[in-house]
């Protein structure tokens, strides 16, 4: 009786561990996809930084040579 019921523990011990690693590879999952796209969107708000540094790159130019065409 004694070793059916620790053949009993042990499946229930085995049962809950597959359930939490389930959970745990569903989880890491999902963080693994949200990791993805904040990537693929720092990468687009990266791009539209260097966009707008070379904007106002150019309008500080711009406005140099127009303070230069006044003097």
């Amino acid at each position: 009786v004694a070793r059916e019921q620790i053949m009993h523990d042990l499946e229930k011990r085995v049962s809950q561990q597959s359930v939490e690693v389930e959970r745990a590879n569903a989880l890491r999952q999902k963080v693994s996809q949200e990791k993805a796209q904040l990537e693929i969107h720092m990468a687009s708000v990266s791009a539209e930084l260097q966009e707008a540094n070379r904007r106002v790159l150019m309008l500080q130019k711009e406005k140099e040579q127009q303070s230069e065409q006044h003097e």
